[in-house]
């Protein structure tokens, strides 16, 4: 088959023979070389997969319970820490079997009600704290945490003078500091009934000029004195104008250990009204705090707990607490952990003393422990393979609705018969964004042990800290129906017949 026909005529000019002769050469040879470029670089193939709608756990996502420290370091609540993260155990909440109910976060309340009157925390309640999150780490979890004056709603439970709570406050944070690879984030505390930050002795005679020095001398000593790697959360946006002003993290910003970089927030009346009992001012249908809160949260960490009902009218059903309105609510604040008992109380009792449930149904549920937090799918691989030169890319999709809180490596391991070539990608997951896709090139020149060999091709994303990194279950699991999860060595086996040439 002829595919280029030239017309041809005898030249005049010898010497303009050569030049045309030596330019359709230099063309033809350019040709050759792009061509040659473009096929070493083409994919040889290419891989794709299938993305799973079945919940699971992974690290530092996800529902959440509560308890006090204390019961964490006495043993009382082993069999949570020991079966939290198993979808298959009872954690007695009021749910049928084919809810999917687990976690791997833990939230850890530390009751200051009795030493209240007490410049130091006694050291047995520090070691306490130190106990219970020692008892996380060993059972491959994660905590938020909260410190209060009570949590049993009573008001003005603080000291009066500052002062106590400041240095409360810095016997805390040294012990935090010394655990804060299992702390995904502080919730602010001290101030109020369950350190909510509301009805607050420092709400006094001075009014909200007190509360606000308040928050400033706490907050100061957190950014002054916490590991700066761990999120600080507070009760409502007006908090953190307070602590930060009034202009959100801008995207350049993020992760800078800023203070503005540093701010979170938990909010503990989602869903319920149209201000969340005061959480937003004027309330959450304002653009402007939707924009504020969803631009804040992007690079930091919100959590919370919800409440079906709407208490401020007479306990009526709420419109907020639907499953559409809250999936579309926890987006915009990019929820990462949420109450799991709040949730089964008032989303699954009765109504207004009836015989009628509000229930998700299962489906919606499941959905909802799926998207909470980050969830990674591999879309694609594509590679080319060739003379002991193995480059191609994957391609990856966060479909959950935040990103991931921790950075942490993102290694591509080639192995075969125990031999086995790695590569760590320059990426930050935490820079892995809802609904957008990172792509990841690789470029190996692979050692002469694996040619020649059919070689497994694996994903590994441990935890960045030395003491966590080994432990698998602090690794991320990839949402794909078509990609096996190694819960022994915390590994992503995309494929393994590649045959290594």
């Amino acid at each position: 088959m002829t595919l280029y026909q030239f017309k041809t005529r005898k030249c005049k000019s010898s010497k303009k023979c050569w030049i045309t002769s030596i330019s359709v050469s230099l063309l033809l040879t350019t040709l050759i070389i792009v061509l040659c470029v473009l096929l070493t670089h083409a994919p040889h193939a290419e891989l794709r997969f299938k993305e799973s709608k079945e919940p699971f756990a992974n690290p530092e996502r996800g529902w959440h319970v509560l308890q006090d420290s204390e019961n964490f370091a006495n043993g009382s609540l082993d069999w949570l820490l020991t079966t939290w993260r198993d979808e298959n155990s009872v954690h007695y909440v009021p749910l049928d079997q084919d809810f999917k109910v687990f976690g791997t976060v833990l939230f850890v309340q530390f009751n200051l009600e009795q030493a209240k009157n007490s410049q130091q925390i006694p050291e047995q309640k520090m070691n306490e704290l130190h106990r219970a999150l020692t008892k996380i780490r060993e059972n491959g979890l994660k905590a938020i945490f909260r410190a209060a004056y009570n949590f049993d709603g009573t008001g003005r439970p603080e000291p009066d003078d500052i002062q106590t709570v400041l240095t409360h406050q810095m016997q805390i944070i040294n012990v935090l500091n010394a655990n804060k690879n299992v702390i995904i984030g502080v919730q602010f505390g001290f101030i109020g009934p369950w350190g909510e930050m509301h009805n607050s002795v420092f709400d006094g005679l001075e009014g909200r000029a007190s509360y606000e020095q308040a928050v400033l001398q706490i907050g100061n000593q957190y950014f002054e004195h916490l590991d700066q790697q761990i999120k600080i959360m507070v009760r409502k946006p007006s908090d953190a104008h307070i602590l930060v002003g009034q202009s959100p993290l801008k995207d350049e910003d993020a992760y800078t250990y800023s203070r503005t970089a540093r701010v979170g927030f938990h909010n503990d009346a989602l869903y319920t009204n149209a201000n969340d009992y005061g959480t937003f001012d004027p309330d959450k249908h304002d653009p402007n705090i939707i924009n504020y809160v969803r631009q804040q949260t992007k690079y930091t960490i919100a959590t919370g707990e919800s409440s079906a009902f709407d208490y401020q009218n007479s306990y009526i059903l709420g419109n907020y607490s639907t499953y559409n309105n809250a999936l579309k609510e926890a987006k915009w604040q990019h929820i990462t952990s949420q109450n799991l008992w709040s949730f089964t109380q008032d989303f699954n009792g009765p109504q207004n003393n009836s015989d009628e449930y509000l229930r998700w149904d299962i489906q919606s549920f499941n959905n909802f422990t799926c998207v909470m937090g980050y969830r990674w799918v591999l879309q694609k691989m594509q590679y080319f393979n060739s003379k002991g030169n193995f480059n191609g890319q994957f391609q990856i999709i966060n479909v959950g609705i935040s990103a991931i809180i921790s950075k942490r490596p993102v290694i591509l391991i080639i192995q075969s018969s125990g031999i086995s070539q790695k590569m760590i990608f320059d990426t930050d997951p935490r820079m892995w964004l809802p609904n957008e896709t990172v792509v990841l090139t690789f470029d190996f020149n692979i050692i002469s042990e694996l040619i020649g060999k059919p070689c497994q091709i694996l994903l590994q994303f441990p935890d960045k800290d030395s003491e966590l990194a080994g432990n698998p279950l602090y690794s991320v699991r990839l949402a794909n129906s078509d990609i096996l999860w190694d819960e022994l060595t915390g590994n992503n086996l995309i494929t393994s017949n590649i045959m290594i040439k």
